[in-house]
């Protein structure tokens, strides 16, 4: 990302800070709140979410490393599929992104797959999926908070020598820890809170600079007071296709006893979704 692409991202959340308003509200509303709250485990709250909605939450550790997730309809049902190639973090913003699909635009036909993440598109419904999935993960009084207490932190002078604008950098990996997100998520919402300078040109830089896994990866690892654990990083390679299968083949043994299929077509089609699953699959 370049800064060109940055400032736009930043004035269309700003124009736009009414309808992600209205989304945040629609969000806390299906889950029983009336307030902001720090969502601890945002997979596991937007799993029942998404059977509450008709969906089947799947995790596969896909080949393709620039899809995070994505709404596939097949065989009459609705699925969303989370791929766990990509880090925790990458992971929980994807879900938080998907889930503006689900609640707010109330997209549950066809097949689509989005990218999101570091790849800000310029398509509206997907800018806007980005900037509520922000919000929601990092609820802007919370965030004021937890930056507060960052900058009671004292960084020894050493660090500050060597490594210019330490404390943005520790601001940013503490956020990434605390809310369990991604690199570039926190960049923005620092910006959008006004906790980072926009004129500060040099500070920018620096933060898109640092903008790749590799480089977040040893920085996180090295960064003086981080918060948590740098498995955040990390790919979690759950895989939910066993249970799927399993749960098609009974179906479909079902039907086979029932005349409504022939054995030979049950096979066909368990042997049609393990090839799909296998096209897409993460290569060993």
């Amino acid at each position: 990302m370049d800064k060109e692409k940055l400032y736009k991202i930043l004035e269309f959340n700003k124009s736009h800070s009414k309808e992600i308003s209205t989304a945040k509200n629609i969000f806390y509303d299906s889950i029983g709140r009336q307030n902001p709250v720090v969502i601890s485990d945002m997979q596991t709250l937007a799993q029942l979410i998404f059977d509450n909605k008709g969906y089947k939450f799947l995790r596969i550790p896909m080949k393709s490393k620039e899809i995070g997730a994505f709404q596939l309809r097949f065989n009459n049902s609705n699925y969303l599929v989370l791929n766990t190639s990509k880090s925790l973090a990458n992971n929980n913003f994807a879900i938080a992104h998907e889930l503006y699909h689900v609640l707010v635009q109330n997209n549950s036909t066809g097949n689509t797959a989005d990218l999101y993440l570091n790849n800000y598109d310029e398509i509206e419904e997907e800018q806007m999926a980005n900037a509520f999935a922000g919000a929601v993960i990092m609820p802007t009084e919370d965030v004021k908070s937890v930056v507060g207490l960052l900058e009671k932190k004292r960084v020894p002078i050493e660090e500050e020598q060597k490594h210019p604008y330490i404390h943005e950098l520790i601001t940013v990996f503490a956020l990434m820890s605390y809310y369990q997100t991604t690199y570039m998520s926190v960049v923005i919402r620092c910006y959008e809170l006004d906790i980072f300078d926009t004129g500060d040109s040099l500070l920018m830089n620096i933060l898109l600079k640092n903008n790749s896994e590799e480089k977040q990866k040893e920085l996180f690892r090295n960064m003086p007071m981080r918060k948590g654990d740098v498995s955040i990083m990390e790919p979690t390679g759950e895989d939910d296709f066993e249970k799927l299968f399993d749960e098609a083949k009974k179906i479909g043994e079902k039907n086979v006893a029932r005349g409504l299929i022939t054995l030979e077509d049950l096979e066909y089609r368990l042997e049609g979704l393990r090839n799909a699953y296998l096209y897409v699959r993460e290569e060993a």
